[in-house]
């Protein structure tokens, strides 16, 4: 079976260039190898350094663009075997709601949830 190929237009991230690159998935995740490291040791830092117990979390709340990403939620499923994941419809709007809370609780130290 002949892998699916996607193209990235280069002028979408450098105006100065026009070119097209082609890119299967098993190439783009070869080359996301050492994020999904940093991803996974992150995850087991921060249940090193609490109290909490990764078989106890149900649920996984995923934002942004790693929602839509397989190798993501594969690895999420790995690390919380017990727990459901959850990707919002409009995920980069969940991202930017938490930036816009947390700079707010960063001007004024006190965060108000109104929803």
């Amino acid at each position: 079976m002949k892998s699916r190929s996607e193209i990235i237009d280069v002028d979408d991230f450098c105006p100065d260039l026009d070119d097209l690159i082609p890119i299967t998935r098993k190439f783009f995740e070869d080359k996301s190898q050492s994020l999904l490291f940093k991803i996974r040791s992150s995850i087991t830092a921060i249940f090193k350094d609490t109290d909490y117990q990764i078989d106890k979390i149900s649920k996984v709340l995923l934002v942004g663009g790693g929602c839509r990403m397989p190798m993501i939620k594969n690895l999420l499923k790995s690390k919380f075997p017990n727990a459901s994941l959850c990707c919002e419809e409009q995920p980069e709007e969940v991202v930017a709601t938490g930036a816009a809370m947390y700079a707010y609780h960063l001007k004024t130290e006190s965060i108000s949830y109104r929803f």
